[in-house]
């Protein structure tokens, strides 16, 4: 009887003991707890790839502006001929001369070794009060061009297009002379237009004064592949 309440007495002795172990160690591993660190990473977020800007530059674009065609005119001009100096013949002894026999002189001979004076030409006009006009009208003239003239083949193998210019003069007769190409797109077209105005009949002389008078005129040809010349 006496032995179990010594055993008792002892083991309720220690009980205080281990119950302060026991908390101070759960106290101790609780601040282990809190206090301990572990290691991490914080990862950044990947950045998306970026492609540096494109810069387009405009090239400036210039614009051809053709100047139109300007035909070339004659200032009419008031030619004065200046005096031509002659020169005195020296003095020469007065000589006896015979009294010469005349005799009659039919109108219109003239004797071999006289020369008839040449008349000067007449000077060509930019216009006159009638101008010169192609035998049946505008309509015949349109008519004539367009089926006397062919299509040069280089210019119809390369294409080319365009109005050709040409100048000619109508003479008091009609006929006409001095036949100038003034523009050419190249490719024998001009070539053919001069053709065409030389084959051209006799036109209706221009008038001024009430005499015929030499005129010059213009014309244009347009050789154009899709519509004929």
């Amino acid at each position: 009887m006496k032995s179990r309440k010594t055993h008792r007495a002892n083991i309720e002795k220690t009980v205080p003991f281990f119950f302060r172990i026991g908390l101070i160690t759960s106290i101790t591993l609780a601040i282990v707890a809190f206090e301990w660190k572990s290691p991490y990473t914080i990862e950044e977020p990947e950045e998306e790839p970026w492609d540096p800007p494109i810069e387009i530059t405009l090239k400036p674009i210039k614009f051809k502006i053709e100047k139109p065609l300007e035909l070339p005119v004659e200032d009419k001009k008031t030619i004065v001929e200046k005096p031509i100096p002659i020169d005195e013949p020296d003095p020469v002894k007065k000589k006896t001369e015979e009294p010469i026999e005349q005799k009659d002189v039919p109108d219109g001979f003239m004797p071999d070794n006289e020369i008839p004076e040449k008349l000067d030409p007449m000077p060509v006009l930019l216009g006159a009060e009638i101008q010169p006009s192609f035998p049946g009208g505008e309509s015949e003239r349109v008519k004539f061009i367009t089926d006397e003239t062919e299509y040069p083949k280089m210019a119809r193998k390369e294409g080319l297009t365009g109005r050709v210019f040409v100048s000619f003069v109508v003479n008091p007769n009609g006929e006409i002379s001095d036949i100038k190409i003034l523009k050419d797109i190249g490719g024998g077209c001009g070539a053919e237009a001069v053709r065409v105005v030389k084959k051209m009949p006799n036109w209706i002389p221009g008038r001024q004064g009430g005499k015929n008078v030499p005129v010059l005129m213009t014309m244009e040809l347009n050789f154009n592949l899709n519509y004929g010349y």
